[in-house]
């Protein structure tokens, strides 16, 4: 069986939903490698400072590839909601939700947990964008929020790159590609990708 990411996501059928991560606040990538810690702070990660802007946006397409070099070591966020932006929890029956504790029962949902992937790239935004996003400048940070297809996508690359371990990928080119749309019984469809990792 191929390794080629780019020939497994042309070849892959319907794609299906990630289960939650069962390990609380563990990183969903640390399955695969010895955990190793960020040099972010808990200051960083509660308050959202140096929160990059997205690998990719609403007007990328099927196709576009985005490109950058890891910076630092990926960590995990809790999840927010598209539309109003709120922390995301896994209720009991493993839908996602708002509500920290299950009305049911009173215990505490688990926090839905994102990958972030750190990344210099050489794209910039445009002055209107600039102003959309109410940024005085761009430096070309971005970062790949991963989880259900597109955390599949980067598992697949790290997997068909061999990298042994999480340190291994600071410095790594990563090539992230858009290639279908899944429907999500919620009207906005899910996003299908590939990914591909190498020596920069």
């Amino acid at each position: 069986m191929s390794n080629d990411p780019w020939a497994m996501a042309s070849n892959a059928g319907t794609a299906t939903t990630t289960e939650p991560n069962g390990n609380g606040n563990t990183s969903a990538l640390e399955g695969s490698f010895v955990p190793e810690r960020n040099t972010r702070t808990a200051e960083d990660i509660l308050f959202g400072a140096g929160m990059a802007p997205s690998l990719f946006t609403k007007d990328h397409q099927i196709g576009v590839d985005r490109v950058g070099v890891i910076t630092d070591l990926p960590f995990d966020t809790q999840s927010l909601s598209f539309g109003d932006r709120k922390p995301e929890f896994w209720s009991a029956d493993g839908k996602k939700t708002m509500d920290a504790v299950d009305r049911a029962t009173g215990k505490p949902n688990r926090p839905v947990m994102n990958v972030v992937v750190p990344l210099a790239t050489e794209y910039r935004f445009t002055q209107a964008e600039l102003d959309e996003k109410g940024l005085a400048a761009d430096d070309g940070s971005r970062a790949w929020y991963l989880s259900g297809e597109d955390l599949k996508a980067f598992r697949a690359a790290i997997k068909a790159a061999r990298v042994p371990n999480m340190a291994a990928l600071v410095g790594m080119k990563l090539t992230a590609r858009r290639t279908g749309q899944q429907p999500s019984g919620k009207g906005n469809p899910k996003w299908l990708y590939a990914a591909k990792l190498e020596q920069a």
